[in-house]
């Protein structure tokens, strides 16, 4: 019969990062980041130079926000709420729309 290894040979799991980071790809990153090419492909003929970007923040807030250029933020707290993709495709379309009419830009510009 082999010998199991001890338990002190096993590494150690890395630290749970801390609130507010980007999320470790799973399920609820691959299901934001899946959105970026659907948002690309309508958004794209407003504004052809944008980057889009989907990257959500491990942070137990009901929020998302967006920011110049096609970049969209949604914290993880949001996506119990949004129940589905439908849900979370409202609230992607939500901050689509803010940034293309460049409400973030106009803000800045007022200094808001």
């Amino acid at each position: 019969m082999r010998q199991l290894r001890s338990r002190s040979a096993i590494p150690p799991m890395p630290p749970e990062p801390p609130d507010g980071t980007i999320a470790r790809p799973g399920r609820d990153t691959r299901a934001c980041s899946a959105w970026r090419g659907r948002i690309e492909a309508v958004a794209a003929r407003d504004k052809p130079n944008f980057v889009w970007k989907v990257t959500l923040l491990r942070k137990n807030v009901a929020n998302a926000y967006c920011l110049p250029g096609g970049k969209i933020v949604v914290y993880a707290g949001i996506l119990p709420i949004t129940r589905n993709d439908a849900g979370l495709a409202t609230v992607l379309g939500h901050e689509v729309a803010h940034a293309t009419a460049e409400h973030v830009a106009e803000r800045i510009e007022r200094g808001i």
